[in-house]
């Protein structure tokens, strides 16, 4: 994370190893996320293939730290992260109805089998939660956008950045 720019928001779509930082040290990263436009929520894993009790326990970090940054004083955009039918009820219930949500997408649609599981959970996502609005991280490819925006609810993709950030990182 750089430089506080007020027009940047702070995302953790990241690997989960990444992320445990701030699971171990919360207070330590909100006083680096001030001066921040705001903050996603972050982005746990909820693989199918995990254990329900690590879905459950991966949502309930992902939803609780976005609590916390929120009563800290920072504008949250909640994401939202399913590991299909089965997890709606519990991934879910924390989820605020009509605000604008993030959804992370980056290499969930490589495979020809997930698309349409991806297209299911955004349908899920959708009817359950009826966004203003959906922040995707990732891609629009294969039509996996295409249930939000034609129930007219605006959707704003961004680019996975792990590219360019790697980039300006210097070698050791």
């Amino acid at each position: 994370m750089g430089k506080p720019d007020p027009e940047a928001w702070v995302h953790g779509y990241e690997d989960d190893y990444k992320t445990e930082r701030l699971w171990a040290s919360p207070e330590q990263y909100f006083k680096k996320f001030r001066g921040f436009a705001g903050v996603i929520s972050p982005d746990y894993s909820t693989y199918r293939n995990l254990p329900k009790a690590q879905q459950i326990h991966n949502i309930f970090r992902n939803q609780l730290l976005g609590a916390r940054m929120q009563a800290d004083g920072h504008n949250v955009i909640p994401n939202v992260r399913l590991s299909g039918r089965n997890s709606v009820p519990y991934a879910l219930a924390g989820v605020p109805l009509r605000s604008t949500l993030a959804i992370g997408l980056y290499g969930c649609t490589k495979s020809r089998e997930n698309r349409p599981r991806v297209i299911e959970e955004i349908r899920f996502i959708c009817d359950t939660c009826m966004p203003t609005s959906l922040v995707v991280y990732g891609s629009d490819a294969y039509g996996v956008l295409k249930y939000p925006l034609a129930r007219g609810i605006p959707v704003h993709v961004y680019a996975p950045d792990s590219f360019l950030r790697s980039s300006f990182r210097k070698a050791a």
